[in-house]
């Protein structure tokens, strides 16, 4: 599984705030690194998922 940002994210950089270690926010538009949602990710990659004010956020299957 992996996160993946959509084309509707403002770039507040709350996901970031949250889980730095998988989102970055670049030219205003957040950015979701290509890292396989293990155990150690999913904690804080549901956090930033859930507070997204435009749940621009989506976790996909490989």
């Amino acid at each position: 599984m992996y996160a993946v940002v959509q084309s509707d994210c403002t770039g507040c950089g709350l996901c970031a705030q949250l889980c730095p270690a998988l989102f970055t926010v670049q030219n205003g538009t957040a950015h979701a690194l290509p890292v396989d949602l293990d155990e150690a990710f999913l904690p804080a990659a549901a956090a930033a998922r859930d507070c997204c004010p435009l749940a621009a956020i989506d976790f996909l299957s490989d």
